[in-house]
């Protein structure tokens, strides 16, 4: 990436933060880095971790909470 896409990454992130700065949970959001790209992601949504009934709780808990695509893999990379 150049200084330039940097820039324009950021920018695109700080924007997407200023639109949507809460779930309709109430929760924050947060941009979070996954292998198919950057999204803005309720705090909620985070990887599941702990015990098994932990993990599969905080699965079944992701379902209604906002996320959105900010920027795709192939424009990160």
């Amino acid at each position: 990436m150049t200084i330039t896409d940097n820039t324009n990454a950021i920018e695109r992130i700080e924007y997407a933060e200023r639109e949507m700065p809460f779930c309709d949970c109430g929760q924050p959001m947060i941009p979070v880095g996954r292998e198919d790209g950057i999204w803005l992601e309720c705090v909620s949504r985070t990887e599941p971790t702990g015990n098994p009934i932990g993990r599969l709780l905080t699965t079944l808990s992701n379902t209604g909470h906002s996320r959105r695509l900010i920027i795709e893999a192939d424009m990160a990379a």
